[in-house]
C-alpha cells in the first residue's frame, strides 16, 4: 500500500487511491457543517468562475457568525452542494476542513466507525 497518507498522532492512514470508487461517501450522509472562511469562499468562486457574492448566495448559509456550505437532501441523506456525480466539483479549492479529512482530532477515538464510513481509512 504505497501512497498512504499519514499524520503524526493518528493510528490510521488514508489511501487516496480508494476515493475514485467511493462515490463521495465523505461528502454525504447525516446533516453536518462544513465551515468555509472568506478566503476559501473566494477560491471557490474563482474556481467556478463566478462572482464572490453569487457564490456566497448560492453555496453557503450563515450559521450564527460563520459560513457553512449548503447541503441538499437526497432521500435520507444530505449531500454537499459540490458533490456532483460522486466527485467534488471544487476539489482543488475545497475548504481546509475537507482537505484535512479524515485527520480530525474528533476522529481519533472512533477509528472503527470511521473505517466503516470511509473505505480509504486503514489502521497502521
Amino acid at each position: 500500500m504505497s501512497g498512504l497518507v499519514r499524520r503524526e498522532g493518528f493510528e490510521y492512514a488514508f489511501d487516496p487511491s480508494v476515493c475514485d470508487a467511493c462515490n463521495g461517501a465523505c461528502c454525504r450522509g447525516a446533516e453536518g457543517n462544513v465551515w468555509v472562511s472568506e478566503d476559501e469562499l473566494e477560491a471557490i468562486a474563482a474556481t467556478l468562475g463566478e462572482p464572490l457574492e453569487q457564490a456566497r448566495a448560492l453555496y453557503t448559509q450563515r450559521e450564527r457568525d460563520r459560513l457553512r456550505l449548503r447541503e441538499r437532501a437526497v432521500g435520507s441523506e444530505y449531500y454537499c452542494v459540490f458533490l456532483r456525480g460522486g466527485k467534488c466539483a471544487i476539489y482543488e479549492a475545497r475548504p481546509k476542513q475537507c482537505r484535512s479529512f479524515p485527520f480530525w482530532e474528533s476522529m481519533k477515538q472512533c477509528v472503527e466507525v470511521l473505517k466503516i464510513e470511509c473505505a480509504a481509512v486503514v489502521t497502521i
